[in-house]
């Protein structure tokens, strides 16, 4: 069943076509970015000015930082400076290489590779393939020796205690067939 279009009395909404974006409008009037687009151009009124980035001022930046951290700095999309960089032809950012040694201890301990990745300031694949190379790939876990862990607390609970994903657990929590934690 289709449902009926809502008649829209643009002439309340006239001030606010072309003084904001038309999503911005579409989701104060309740209807779609198409439709106030056609209201829009059909009283002649151009868009609103889409905020533009002065690149000129801020072309050093490109391949000094990561995309990303760049636009949240500018406050723009990342896809935006990746096109702005890669129009320019610069290469990305990449990270200075890593002087592993200093960080061997924390290699070898039991800590997950995120936690390790954040302390460093590099990628989670870079520290597993960093450990690949060292041998140091995790013992496969004991799971029926775990299972008495297995609903009697959280399922993020019981990752923290053995150092794994909470996904993970559930997965093996379900195999098992027993319910999860009820508070």
């Amino acid at each position: 069943m289709r449902t009926r279009k809502r008649r829209i009395d643009w002439s309340q909404y006239a001030d606010l076509l072309g003084a904001m974006t038309d999503a911005k409008v579409a989701a104060r009037v309740g209807c779609t970015s198409a439709a106030v687009c056609a209201a829009r151009k059909a009283r002649g009124i151009p868009p609103y000015p889409q905020a533009t980035t002065d690149w000129p001022t801020h072309a050093h930046l490109f391949g000094t930082m990561a995309d990303c951290d760049l636009a949240k700095r500018l406050g723009c999309a990342t896809a935006t400076v990746f096109k702005a960089r890669t129009a320019r032809g610069i290469a990305p950012f990449r990270n200075v290489a890593i002087d592993w040694a200093g960080w061997s201890d924390l290699l070898r301990s039991p800590t997950r590779n995120a936690d390790i990745a954040a302390q460093i300031g590099c990628a989670i694949e870079t520290v597993r393939i960093r450990r690949r190379r060292l041998g140091l790939t995790r013992e496969p876990m004991d799971w029926d020796a775990q299972a008495h862990l297995f609903g009697t607390m959280p399922d993020s609970a019981v990752a923290a205690r053995l150092n794994c994903a909470r996904t993970t657990v559930g997965q093996q929590r379900r195999q098992r067939g027993i319910p999860p934690h009820q508070p």
